[in-house]
């Protein structure tokens, strides 16, 4: 009989959701007895978490077995079967629990024609053997199964028939294609449903954390990702930057769809509700059209890594997203390595949060260092197929705008090259002395020409990977513009390196660190851009 009277929804809030198929069986009564529930609440909690986790193919073994088991029953009496004995079982006779469906099989005989069959009932299970195959079933499980039967029938109305058709007069074949179509009708309607779930409980996690603000700079999306730790599907920096972005579109969809939906009349909260309507879901099925096609990377392996082009993809599934959070998109470019340490220490099974904190201390060694050895890996590659993408989506975005972004300001705050000290200079030849903090970001691109050329250079030499002017950005303004930030990125690189040599005094402990965390040292920097 049911064990608990306890709301399923609490259940499936906790299980991703799926509340508005499944909830409908924890409000099935039987017809013979209208106040107690067909299906326990241990069944229904049984199944979502099934169906959640996806480990359903046990089950729909045990109810195959069971269906044929039915499939073989006839009653004892005279009397002819009008009804298929399955239908008779579940939902005319609903011998839905342990007691009952014992009493069902002990009115019925086996009418079995497969040979070398064999049905028994005993008194706490069921017991099949076809041949050498033999397969007891708990009468404990009666009630989970016929939940689960309910649930199918649900999705595929004509299973019944279907069941009845294939089982009749087979044996082991027979129970096998019934679980195998079975996985099917509920692969396929989690394929559809579950993903819309789960992203529902990401976007309930950035709605939550949308309410202290809006903004997305770096440190905010860093605490959002620490903050999402525990959450499936936003462990990883990427997957959690992807889906922020997804979430930020999709609002940003829900809010049109307010507005041309609802009149100027209402107020501007009864507009923002839309966050929470279908708006939002629409939103990511219509989400594709200002995609950008990024199918010449991902054919060119050498030209990109696996990891550089899925976080490439992201700027192309949401460019304008992107752009408009550039500060965290840069963590994405940057700080990926620093997340591979991370996750290293969790294996080892250190305290996250203390490594956080530790590598979050500007006085620290090892945060400068890391933080050297997460921008030294954001390779030319990865930079020039980001102006790729950002050029394709906005032409008129020169180097200017992005040069003057908070993202730079940010990195270069972090990387304690903006500072008060009027002798801090610019490494290389057409800078030596001149004050950093006296000049803007943008002032930036007239100390760079003397490199673009030996960047042009280093660029060409690289064919060994693929790698040409002409495979990523067709010849002209975009090219150079291209050139410029990639420069901007490797003086800032140089400019870091020194200062962790002036500050620490150890040349040799250095390089055998960067040696040592397989990062570009200080020479080959030297060589390729600072000559």
């Amino acid at each position: 009989m049911p064990g608990s009277d306890a709301s399923l929804h609490a259940s499936v809030s906790v299980s991703q959701g799926l509340l508005d198929d499944v909830a409908l069986l924890s409000d099935v009564h039987l017809r013979a007895e209208p106040d107690v529930k067909k299906f326990s609440y241990r069944s229904t909690d049984t199944l979502v978490q099934a169906l959640v986790s996806r480990h359903y193919a046990n089950t729909c073994w045990e109810l195959s077995h069971l269906l044929w088991f039915i499939s073989q029953s006839t009653q004892t009496t005279d009397s002819i079967d009008i009804h298929s004995p399955i239908l008779d079982f579940f939902w005319l006779e609903e011998s839905v629990y342990s007691t009952s469906a014992k009493y069902w099989f002990m009115q019925r005989k086996a009418d079995i024609l497969v040979p070398d069959t064999q049905l028994l009932v005993k008194d706490t299970r069921l017991k099949i053997k076809i041949r050498d195959h033999v397969f007891e079933l708990s009468f404990s499980r009666i009630n989970v199964l016929a939940c689960f039967a309910e649930f199918v029938v649900n999705l595929h109305p004509n299973c019944i028939t279907e069941w009845q058709t294939t089982l009749w007069q087979q044996g082991l074949n027979g129970i096998r294609k019934v679980s195998s179509d079975m996985q099917k009708y509920l692969y396929d309607y989690l394929s559809e449903h579950l993903p819309p779930v789960r992203m529902s409980k990401k976007y309930a996690y950035f709605v939550a954390k949308a309410s202290e603000s809006d903004h997305l700079s770096r440190e905010r999306f860093i605490d959002l990702w620490r903050g999402a730790a525990d959450i499936e599907g936003l462990a990883r920096l990427n997957a959690c930057f992807d889906s922020c972005m997804a979430w930020k579109y999709a609002r940003d969809y829900a809010h049109k769809f307010g507005e041309t939906t609802y009149s100027e009349a209402l107020d501007e909260h009864t507009k923002l509700m839309s966050e929470n309507s279908d708006g939002v879901f629409q939103g990511l099925q219509d989400y594709k059209a200002q995609q950008i096609d990024l199918s010449e990377f991902a054919q060119q392996p050498k030209l990109l890594s696996k990891s550089q082009i899925e976080k490439l993809q992201i700027v192309g599934k949401f460019p304008e997203q992107c752009i408009s959070n550039a500060g965290a998109l840069f963590v994405i470019w940057v700080f990926s390595p620093v997340q591979a340490v991370l996750i290293q220490a969790l294996r080892n099974k250190m305290n996250r949060d203390a490594l956080l904190d530790k590598s979050d201390t500007d006085d620290s060694y090892q945060s400068q260092l890391s933080f050297l050895n997460a921008v030294m890996k954001l390779n030319e590659h990865t930079m020039m197929a980001c102006w790729q993408v950002i050029r394709q989506c906005f032409p008129e975005l020169s180097l200017q705008a992005f040069t003057l972004n908070n993202a730079w300001v940010n990195l270069l705050s972090k990387a304690k090259l903006i500072t008060d000290d009027a002798n801090t200079s610019i490494v290389g030849d057409t800078a030596e002395n001149t004050p950093f903090s006296n000049i803007t970001l943008i002032k930036l691109q007239d100390l760079l020409p003397s490199f673009i050329d030996s960047c042009q250079q280093a660029l060409k030499k690289n064919n060994r990977q693929g790698f040409t002017e002409l495979s990523i950005l067709p010849e002209g303004e975009g090219y150079v513009t291209a050139i410029k930030g990639l420069v901007l990125l490797n003086k800032l690189i140089a400019r870091l390196t020194k200062e962790l040599h002036k500050e620490f005094n150890d040349e040799n402990a250095i390089q055998a660190k960067f040696l040592a965390d397989r990062s570009i040292i200080k020479e080959e920097l030297v060589k390729r851009y600072v000559e």
